[in-house]
């Protein structure tokens, strides 16, 4: 690719994004009020806030662990003997079947927690 071309991508990637930042405060900031009542708008911004923090959690750290070694891995080790990937897919389906298993448990509790109302 030449360097023109590369400007060009990066020029209107950085529109697209500061479109979508554009879009998500005009939606977060004037829509979301307005259309929804107080609390269906606390609500959304609970069950997303949770998402996140339970999606983090249920990968118990495998990106980055990934992220770190599997060049190292790679480079070291012929093809056949790279385990990295295999360990953390064990690894991350732990951490998801705890994130699972927690919050079958822990549904009443969350239930109660941000249902009050």
């Amino acid at each position: 690719m030449s360097t023109p071309t590369i400007q060009r991508q990066s020029i209107l990637s950085t529109i697209v994004i500061f479109a979508g930042f554009g879009f998500g405060a005009l939606n977060l900031i004037l829509l979301q009020p307005k259309i929804l009542t107080t609390e269906q708008w606390g609500m959304t911004r609970v069950v997303t806030e949770l998402a996140v923090l339970l999606a983090s959690f249920s990968t118990l750290g495998t990106p980055s662990v990934v992220g770190k070694f599997l060049p190292f891995y790679t480079r070291y080790l012929p093809p056949k003997q790279i385990d990295l990937p295999a360990i953390t897919m064990v690894v991350f389906g732990l951490g998801m079947l705890i994130t699972l298993v927690g919050l079958a448990i822990g549904k009443p509790y969350l239930v109660y927690l941000f249902g009050k109302r």
